[in-house]
């Protein structure tokens, strides 16, 4: 069977997603978030970023193609006890 896909979506679908799933200022509780993201299958990045508030690592999925695949991948982590995930939009 078919599915129609709205204009707006179809549009939307160039621009690339990412989720971001914790920011910490430790190393390695980011790291296990990192291994509890993996037991769910799915490849998370820790990305260590130096602001203005000092270094804090971030715990990152992505970049998505889709912001429908990033929720489906969302959910699941939340079915799973890790509800702190984010949707970020990014330009490409």
């Amino acid at each position: 069977y078919q599915v129609e896909v709205d204009v707006q979506e179809q549009e939307a679908s160039d621009k690339r997603y990412v989720m971001q799933c914790g920011s910490f200022r430790n190393e390695s509780q980011a790291n296990e978030m990192k291994a509890k993201i993996a037991f769910q299958g799915l490849e998370a990045q820790v990305r260590a970023s130096n602001g203005s508030n000092g270094l804090w690592y971030r715990v990152i999925l992505g970049p998505y193609e889709s912001k429908r695949l990033a929720e489906k991948h969302r959910h699941g982590l939340r079915r799973n006890d890790i509800t702190t995930c984010k949707i970020w939009q990014r330009q490409a």
